[in-house]
Formats: C-alpha cells, structure tokens, sequence
C-alpha cells in the first residue's frame, strides 16, 4: 500500500515537473524571440531598445534551472509514518539555490533521500525482514540507516 502511494506522489510530482519544463521551454522561446526583435529594432541606435534586448538575452544568474529530480524522503519518524516525496528540482528553483546545496540542506535535517529504485528495493528489503520476523512497523530511521549500511 505504501509503495503504491508513494509511487502516485512520484507520478504526480514528475508531471508537475515536466509541467514547469515546458513552461520554461515556452517561456525562453518568448524571450530570444522578443530579445531577436529587440535587437533588430535596435540597429537603428536607439539606446533604450538596445539595453531591454541586453537585459532579455542576460543569462540567469543561478544558470539553467533544474527540473525532474524527484525523491523520496524518509524522515526521523521512519517507515510508514514519516515518508515523503520531495521535488527538489522545485525546491532549487523556489529557492533560487544550486540544486545539490538544496538536497545537502534536506540531508542536513536526519532526512534519508533516496531514488525511486532505490525506495523500492528498500521496501523490499524491509518487507523481507518483517516477513522473517525480523521487523515489525513502524521502522524507525536508524534502524534503515543501519540496514542501508549492512547492505553496502
């Protein structure tokens, strides 16, 4: 049932991802297309259309945003009470901060981030070991970063 919800979350938040993509997508053929113009125009020596084209074609200061880095977060209050999909490419963008300082910040908060595949094979794993009587719900973090270790 877990996996089942949390693979709808996923779903979900990769088509807002893919959402956001495309708006940016239109959203840059807008801008060159706007700024070409502007240029264009330009060439007659009017200052103030020149400075709009260069402000329209200025990169972004943070760079190209990120979009469809999707994951799973598991929380202090472990499985199945404290899990949750987390878009961090949303986040970055929200934040206006580099990606990987965003998932460091998540990382940073005893939040365990892990891929689809990767929270699959955990589940299984885990439902594995409550099949042998070797666990039982609710499964704390540390028990999964103990168990995230053994595997390695």
């Amino acid at each position: 049932m877990l996996r089942a919800v949390i693979m709808s979350h996923i779903e979900s938040a990769r088509c807002d991802e893919n959402s956001s993509s495309y708006n940016y997508s239109k959203w840059e053929l807008f801008r060159c297309l706007s700024g070409l113009g502007t240029r264009l125009a330009a060439t007659s020596n009017n200052d103030k259309l020149w400075n709009i084209s260069q402000n329209l074609f200025a990169p972004s200061a943070n760079g190209e945003p990120h979009f469809n880095t999707v994951l799973v977060r598991i929380g202090p209050g472990g499985v199945p009470q404290d899990v949750h999909v987390v878009s961090a490419s949303s986040q970055t963008r929200k934040s206006r901060q580099k990606e990987f300082r965003v998932i460091e910040e998540l990382q940073k908060n005893q939040n365990l981030l892990l891929t689809e595949e990767n929270f699959s094979e955990l589940l299984d794993r885990l439902a594995d070991k409550i099949i042998e009587g070797k666990l039982s719900l609710p499964i704390s973090l540390q028990t999964i970063l103990q168990i995230q270790k053994s595997r390695q």
